[in-house]
């Protein structure tokens, strides 16, 4: 997809909503699609989104047993947040990083059952 840098971080707002939203439903292919985008924009203007992406994803991942998928959205969440933990949204979440740490703890144990995302606010 070649779109420009500043179109990719206003598509992460709404890309997460679509993405969380397939999730709740159940539709997990529609909602790796949306999230994924999200993620991958790792937008500095809407951080939570993108990290928040990102744990779902994880979440997905660990449950359908995708260890590579879920070390590397894991590994690019915790590297994205030393890059944004200074944001106030970012902050004001504080159960994000110690759900991230210990996620990926458990994916290096190989314990993926125990991944599971908390729920966010509707």
């Amino acid at each position: 997809m070649d779109v420009i840098p500043a179109v990719i971080y206003l598509l992460a707002i709404h890309y997460w909503f679509l993405g969380y939203g397939y999730f709740v439903e159940g539709n997990l292919a529609k909602s790796i699609e949306y999230l994924t985008v999200a993620a991958e924009a790792e937008s500095r203007d809407f951080p939570v989104e993108c990290l928040n992406s990102m744990m779902v994803l994880a979440h997905i991942y660990a449950a359908a047993d995708e260890a590579k998928a879920l070390e590397k959205v894991l590994s690019a969440a915790l590297k994205f947040y030393q890059i944004v933990e200074d944001d106030f949204e970012v902050k004001v979440n504080f159960g994000m990083k110690p759900w991230l740490d210990e996620a990926m703890a458990n994916c290096q144990a190989g314990n993926l059952g125990a991944i599971v995302i908390y729920p966010f606010s509707s």
